[in-house]
């Protein structure tokens, strides 16, 4: 393992990374979110790392977002770069789905 500073110069954060090694592209990534909006963007931590490691992706893997039940907002204003959860799964057991997925699509 190696440590690699990833961020912005007023958050960096040190994240253990394989130092070698094949890399894995996921089918599936499981986000936690503070907040989601009607269109499925997320609000997390404001660093934007999420998004980031999305753009690089392609395809895009399907992408679930899990946060508590009061989460929903009517809008985060999502910026250019926001990427929208496929699938949003509330602590209440409420699923949200951006338009024109449904969670079957989805794989839940």
């Amino acid at each position: 393992m190696e440590n690699r500073d990833i961020g912005r110069s007023d958050r960096t954060l040190t994240i253990p990374v394989p130092a070698d090694g094949m890399e894995i592209v996921p089918d599936i990534v499981i986000s936690p979110l503070l907040g989601v909006d009607e269109a499925c963007f997320r609000l997390g931590n404001c660093g934007g790392y999420y998004d980031r490691t999305l753009a690089q992706i392609d395809p895009l893997p399907r992408i679930i977002g899990v946060g508590f039940a009061d989460c929903v907002i009517p809008t985060i204003f999502p910026m250019p770069w926001d990427i929208p959860m496929d699938v949003v799964v509330l602590a209440d057991g409420s699923v949200r789905q951006r338009s024109g997925r449904t969670p079957e699509s989805a794989g839940i």
